[in-house]
């Protein structure tokens, strides 16, 4: 008898792998709808893929998901364990058997069972990350009004800073820079550096303004490890739309501009 294998999926990514990069590559590549694919990735349990292939079949499938960013194993069934299908109708109405289909007439094989059935077993069972899926609802996010302190404080720094940068451009430069300073574009244009400077430089070196710091959260990825700095750099532009300050006292409290820059503020453990 031909020895047939099986796909199982571990539950867990590769170290390099991103989730939502993952999830649109086995969609595009298997043609599954993304939410599903995001609805599987995202239950972080171990579970058969594809079942009941010949090795050649179940070798291409182990490749292709391991490219695509899965942890995957290519597993031989034991040829003790499958059972042929039965020919014995199971009553429709039998709700406590597991072999029962609505799609076969009371009927189903052991390969479809299998199929469906999620494999409990982890043999990867790595360490569990901080953030180990980058997904909304699995963050656990600060309240709005922790976002409002953070904000409140590191505006605090903020005026501090340009009061400290101004005067040295004054000790520096004297009246030529009182004369620069004399318009309202000039004035706009040196508050508008100090912002970018500000936040740029604490979230992308540290993930942390001086608010953040001390109220004790950090700003992540949608992977939950440090954001790019053309993520920091989109956040930090974000904040310059009208009352955007006031958009994380939603229900997700989630700001404008972690939304826009695909960034999530979480609790610094």
């Amino acid at each position: 008898m031909e020895k047939r294998y099986k796909i199982v999926y571990s539950g867990q990514l590769q170290t390099n792998a991103t989730l939502d990069e993952t999830a649109r590559s086995m969609s595009e590549v298997f043609r599954i709808p993304l939410n599903k694919v995001e609805t599987l990735l995202g239950t972080e349990k171990s579970k058969i893929l594809k079942n009941d292939l010949s090795y050649e079949k179940a070798k291409k499938y182990h490749d292709k998901l391991t490219q695509i960013g899965l942890q995957v194993r290519l597993l031989e069934i034991p040829t003790q364990n499958v059972q042929p299908p039965s020919t014995t109708p199971v009553p429709a109405n039998d709700k406590n058997n597991p072999l029962q289909s609505k799609n076969t007439r009371g009927m189903i094989s052991p390969a479809t069972y299998l199929e469906n059935k999620t494999d409990t077993t982890n043999p990867y069972a790595p360490p569990k990350s901080k953030l180990s899926i980058a997904r909304e609802k699995q963050f656990k996010l600060v309240s709005g009004w922790s976002r409002f302190f953070t904000w409140l404080i590191d505006h605090v720094f903020y005026f501090i800073l340009s009061a400290l940068i101004g005067a040295l451009l004054g000790v520096l430069f004297g009246h030529k820079i009182m004369i620069i300073f004399s318009t309202r574009l000039t004035k706009y244009l040196f508050s508008f550096s100090i912002i970018i400077g500000y936040y740029v430089l604490f979230e992308w070196t540290t993930g942390r303004t001086l608010g953040k710091l001390i109220i004790g959260t950090k700003v992540v990825n949608e992977s939950g490890e440090k954001p790019s700095v053309g993520q920091i750099l989109g956040r930090t532009l974000s904040r310059f739309i009208p009352f955007e300050a006031l958009t994380f006292f939603g229900s997700e409290s989630r700001g404008l501009h972690d939304k826009l820059s695909k960034t999530y503020v979480v609790k610094n453990r």
